[in-house]
């Protein structure tokens, strides 16, 4: 926001803000720059790093169906009442 000063012209428009632009926070992602530079994190900003990043094989997912006939945190009974999701790796 500016603020008025002795030794500048700039004037404070900030009470003509609705409350809706006054409660706007930083965007988080703007906070992570700070991180590109260090060689222990990978960003994936850019999009995905290198395959040799990910130290897999295959990765399997389960997790119950719609319409959640046991309740959204329950496991499911059997693979039909499963959606599975299979990630394999591409070399």
């Amino acid at each position: 926001m500016t603020q008025s000063t002795p030794d500048s012209n700039v004037k404070s428009l900030q009470h003509l803000f609705s409350r809706q632009a006054l409660a706007r926070q930083k965007f988080k992602l703007k906070e992570t720059i700070k991180y590109l530079n260090d060689p222990n994190v990978v960003f994936l900003g850019g999009g995905l790093p290198m395959s040799n990043y990910f130290p897999w094989k295959k990765i399997i997912g389960y997790s119950p169906s719609a319409p959640f006939a046991e309740g959204i945190d329950n496991q499911p009974a059997n693979d039909s009442d499963a959606t599975i999701a299979e990630l394999v790796k591409a070399y």
